[in-house]
């Protein structure tokens, strides 16, 4: 009998720490729950469930056992695995927050549930506190007039002796309660995200932070969340044109404001959020199974488990920007100028190649200024310093920029718009002064069908993309950017243009630099034939010539021709470079 749909649901729970202790417990009361697997990697903790249960410090024997349906309650970092894992074993699934720590392995996870038709639900335990939810009825029914904002405060003492050696981080392990209450309460989702945070306990790990989140109806919210204030504290504040409330989460009290300064509490039964929480996801077997409805957020679609508290990640993509520099004195304030207006979240990570002026020193004081920027030496060949950058980025996507350039304030937001309907990115490049070199027309390669010869500056790549085909080739010393193309291509992954994301660039005029440019630009083409063959084969002689409308090109076309002739006397042949 499929214990769904029988009297008992077999059920496991991975991860035996602090919150698993809990689950375990409510799910012990039940009476219509059989607890039939513990896993932990501690060994003194699954002593205490051994006489109840199975109990193995490997999940995976959990997984291949007859349970249906499992809590997973391990670290934030392994929540994505062990996901995966339990939804591919045929496992039902309720997982403590956050569900991924990347919102494009979060979509993974709703598309994996879906294809395997099982339950995939997410421990927003505040969606289950009776003070909440009396106040979300008081909303629908516009008790509190329009909404005008929601302040929340989430505080208390950093406590070592439950998380000794956590790398905990206090947004991704606070903020997602938090996001989902606001969207809870008002039925939305921001639409741009501020947030400001230190670390005062532990360096590199923000133990304070503000954020302020503006949503659609002209709504906005103020969240304070922290590890060193010794109260712990709980409250909403829902400030509305009519009335406003007070709620307070743990005692589970409500006081609502009318016109006056005078409150007036609610009466409110106190309930066991987490009990209810794991006695819905119980009962699920009652529903319809997994009936999906769409919701959409900033016209992108997403998934929702009906009568679920099913997680929505409302992060959008970090973009990790990567430059490479050497002695760029001149220009390389004035681009980090640009880049520290942009829509968060991005970092930029400057890879500078032993630069002997003041670059480094430059960076490191805008470093100072703004948490995002990081100075990253590595000297190198361009392809071999954008891939030391491409390691260190911990963004959804990269997208690159000269050190002499100037991005657009949109520039990033109009890269992640582009990432909504491609892998890769290529974005609009503008003079900042007339060319001194006129109508020169590049002499565009086409890989099966598509177009791969967008310069490397102001181009993004997922991820997912460059962990794949393995960044850029360190052996090709020009072209490298067409040759990642090709083999992004060949690899499946689509490019498209969205001119919106404009990066301006300084022409470089003078006869020596685009004599110099020119050359290297026929050297690289000949790199790109010797490694991947006849890409060039479908363009003829009289093809590349009539592109060309002014002397410039047909002056650039020749000395291509010149620093091709050098790369066929002096490479020979394509060798991997380790």
């Amino acid at each position: 009998m499929n214990s769904l749909v029988g009297d008992h649901l077999k059920i496991g729970v991975i991860g035996a720490g602090r919150w698993g202790k809990k689950h375990i417990d409510e799910y012990s009361k039940m009476k219509d729950v059989e607890l039939s697997w513990v896993s932990d990697l501690s060994k003194d903790n699954l002593k205490l469930y051994q006489k109840e249960c199975n109990v193995s410090t490997d999940y995976n024997d959990v997984l291949s056992s007859d349970v249906e349906a499992v809590s997973i309650c391990t670290s934030n970092e392994t929540h994505f695995e062990i996901c995966k894992d339990a939804l591919l074993s045929g496992k039902h699934v309720l997982v403590e927050k956050p569900l991924t720590l990347q919102s494009k392995k979060a979509y993974e996870l709703v598309d994996i549930a879906k294809q395997s038709n099982r339950l995939l639900a997410v421990g927003h335990l505040f969606r289950y506190n009776n003070a909440i939810n009396e106040v979300k009825k008081l909303v629908e029914n516009k008790f509190f007039g329009e909404l005008y904002y929601l302040r929340l405060q989430w505080t208390i003492q950093w406590m070592p002796e439950i998380y000794p050696d956590k790398q905990l981080d206090i947004v991704v392990d606070m903020m997602p309660h938090l996001y989902d209450i606001m969207n809870y309460l008002t039925g939305l989702w921001p639409k741009k995200i501020t947030c400001f945070g230190k670390d005062f306990i532990k360096k590199g790990l923000e133990d304070t932070a503000f954020v302020i989140c503006e949503f659609p109806n002209n709504i906005m919210t103020h969240s304070e969340i922290s590890w060193t204030l010794p109260e712990k504290v709980r409250e909403v504040d829902l400030i509305g044109s009519k009335a406003c409330a007070k709620i307070q989460a743990v005692s589970q009290k409500v006081t609502v404001f009318e016109g006056s300064n005078e409150g007036r509490k609610l009466n409110i039964k106190e309930n066991n959020t987490l009990g209810d929480e794991l006695r819905h996801f119980v009962d699920a077997k009652q529903l319809n199974l997994l009936k999906l409805q769409e919701n959409h957020l900033n016209k992108e679609k997403q998934l929702f488990y009906n009568h679920t508290s099913y997680y929505k990640c409302c992060f959008m993509t970090k973009i990790s920007v990567v430059l490479t520099t050497k002695n760029e004195e001149k220009n390389i304030s004035t681009l980090l100028e640009s880049l520290m207006s942009q829509e968060e979240p991005y970092e930029v990570l400057v890879v500078d190649s032993d630069s002997k002026d003041r670059t480094q020193e430059i960076v490191k004081g805008y470093s100072i200024k703004n948490k995002n920027i990081k100075l990253l030496i590595h000297p190198g060949t361009r392809g071999e310093s954008m891939n030391f950058g491409i390691k260190q980025a911990t963004g959804d996507a990269v997208a690159f920029i000269g050190g002499d350039d100037v991005a657009d304030k949109d520039w990033i937001k109009e890269i992640r718009n582009g990432l909504k309907n491609a892998d890769i990115v290529v974005g609009g490049l503008i003079a900042t002064e007339e060319e001194k070199v006129k109508n020169i027309e590049n002499v565009k390669l086409f890989h099966k069908g598509v177009n791969v010869s967008y310069p490397g500056t102001n181009t993004a790549y997922k991820k997912e993309v460059l962990d794949k085909i393995g960044g850029f080739d360190p052996w090709f010393s020009s072209a490298e950017d067409l040759e990642i193309n090709i083999r992004a291509v060949d690899a499946g992954y689509k490019i498209i243009e969205n001119k919106k994301a404009k990066v301006y660039y300084r022409p470089k005029g003078t006869p020596l630099t685009f004599l110099r440019q020119s050359f290297w630009y026929g050297y690289g083409r000949k790199l790109i034939g010797l490694k991947h063959g006849r890409v060039w084969e479908k363009h003829s002689i009289t093809d590349v010539v009539t592109t060309q409308t002014s002397i410039f090109g047909l002056v650039r076309l020749l000395i291509g021709f010149l620093g091709y002739i050098y790369c066929v006397i002096t490479v020979g042949s394509y060798n991997v470079k380790k």
